[in-house]
């Protein structure tokens, strides 16, 4: 037909994307209980990539005080914050990882401010279309509990040293007859 120059003709497509827009909605409630897990959990939960460098570091690890901050770790590489005695057990520990091998092991984290924390790390690999391209783990603080083991091997050596000693006053009281 013949439309003149005050016609109009309008064609409407309408599709129900209810089931989409819930659909949205339940992915955004996910993924916000997820971030609130991640970044309020007390552990610190990381990333390394094949190469050993750290892409991703939950805010816990600002927790930590002893000047510990997201921005001196994420885009180093792990070995970068490790005590020095620990390196190489760290590497070994890396390089199982990556094979295959899931680890838990303990080493200290120094910040760029000195700082130093014990930590207990559980790792394993991170594999994507079956392809091994990183490590992914859980760290937890476990300074305190490496303070209390010091102090109590100090105890028991100091009181192994007690016990050596009485040993020997008793030894000498009783050759000069006074017992």
């Amino acid at each position: 037909p013949d439309l003149d120059k005050d016609s109009y003709r309008v064609l409407a497509i309408g599709q129900d994307i209810t089931k989409y827009q819930k659909a949205e909605d339940a992915l955004k409630a996910s993924e916000e209980k997820y971030r609130d897990l991640v970044e309020n959990i007390n552990d610190i939960l990381y990333m390394v990539d094949s190469e050993g460098i750290i892409t991703y570091l939950s805010p816990a690890i600002e927790l930590l005080g002893k000047g510990f901050e997201i921005q001196d770790f994420v885009g180093k590489h792990y070995g970068e914050n490790i005590c020095p005695q620990d390196l190489d057990k760290v590497n070994e520990q890396f390089e199982s990882a990556l094979k295959g091998e899931p680890r838990i092991h303990e080493y200290r984290v120094v910040s760029e401010t000195g700082g130093m924390v014990w930590v207990r790390d559980s790792s394993r690999p991170t594999i994507r279309d079956g392809k091994v391209i990183g490590v992914q783990g859980v760290c937890t603080d476990i300074t305190e509990q490496k303070e209390a083991e010091d102090a109590l091997a100090k105890s028991e050596e100091k009181f192994r040293d007690l016990v050596e000693n009485i040993n020997d006053v008793i030894y000498m009281i009783d050759s000069s007859g006074i017992l």
